[in-house]
């Protein structure tokens, strides 16, 4: 019941026509009400924790890294980062899921930047979020909610327990070389 992605044709055509293109990262500030304003043709989200604040709550593509993302969203395109999370991510979906048809796209398998070096830490789905987005080269890209764990509000929105910080596997100066290498090569407007 999974099929893979293999081209960014591929996800072009499944995503259906795209000019603008929300990558909304989970930092607080991706609650910002301002968000409603913004026009875009996909969203694009990081993992899910997102579904229990109940905004923005219908994403094109989801990049994940976590077994219970796959099945507690559906409707959606997953992003997997490399071929090992695909792997360890579709069996454990297989073994523990919910049945259904699942499309998805592995990143490592793709013509995206990012897998053109090794990087000094383990890059964030929300770094290979903007730079798979930059790759689809939309006219429009939007930015938001990607807070670097520094904003003064915490973590997550609502959320005063979780340590406002890079687990040990990332780094800031990893994720900012990756967001910065993608609007560089990105051609169209960025917001």
């Amino acid at each position: 019941g999974a099929r893979r992605l293999d081209s960014l044709d591929a996800v072009r055509a499944a995503l259906g026509p795209c000019e603008a293109i929300l990558c909304l990262g989970n930092g607080p500030s991706s609650e910002d009400p301002r968000l409603s304003g913004v026009a875009f043709d996909a969203l694009f989200r990081v993992n899910c924790s997102w579904r229990r604040r109940g905004s923005l709550t219908r994403p094109q593509v989801v990049f994940l890294g976590d077994a219970a993302c796959l099945r507690q969203v559906e409707g959606c395109l997953f992003a997997f980062r490399t071929i090992e999370e695909e792997a360890r991510l579709l069996t454990d979906r297989a073994l523990h899921g919910r049945p259904g048809r699942l499309r998805y796209l592995t990143v490592e398998r793709l013509p995206v930047f990012i897998n053109e070096r090794r990087w000094t830490a383990r890059p964030t789905n929300g770094a290979v979020m903007i730079a798979t987005a930059a790759a689809l080269a939309p006219k429009r890209l939007v930015i938001a909610g990607m807070d670097l764990f520094q904003h003064p509000a915490g973590a997550y929105p609502g959320d005063g327990s979780t340590p406002n910080d890079y687990l040990l596997m990332h780094d800031r100066e990893t994720e900012l070389a990756i967001v910065d290498e993608a609007l560089r090569r990105f051609r169209g407007e960025v917001t």
